[in-house]
């Protein structure tokens, strides 16, 4: 999350630097690969971290072996 932000931010320094505008809006935080099986300790704590910010969105996006293959 602290890499997008720092993207997000980036961003609107590139904008300003143009003169355009930065109007870019966080809408908040998807988790996509979950996978199907039960969550580590860690991963549990990581998702309860995220919603802390307020930017969580549901559902969680599943891992899907078909999205890894057509990447290849």
């Amino acid at each position: 999350m602290d890499g997008a932000r720092r993207t997000v931010a980036q961003f609107r320094r590139h904008r300003q630097q143009l003169g355009a505008p930065d109007t870019l809006t966080e809408a908040g935080i998807v988790v996509g690969g979950v996978k199907g099986t039960i969550m580590s300790r860690a991963a549990v704590a990581s998702l309860e971290e995220l919603r802390a910010t307020g930017l969580f969105l549901e559902p969680l996006i599943p891992d899907r072996a078909i999205v890894q293959e057509i990447r290849i």
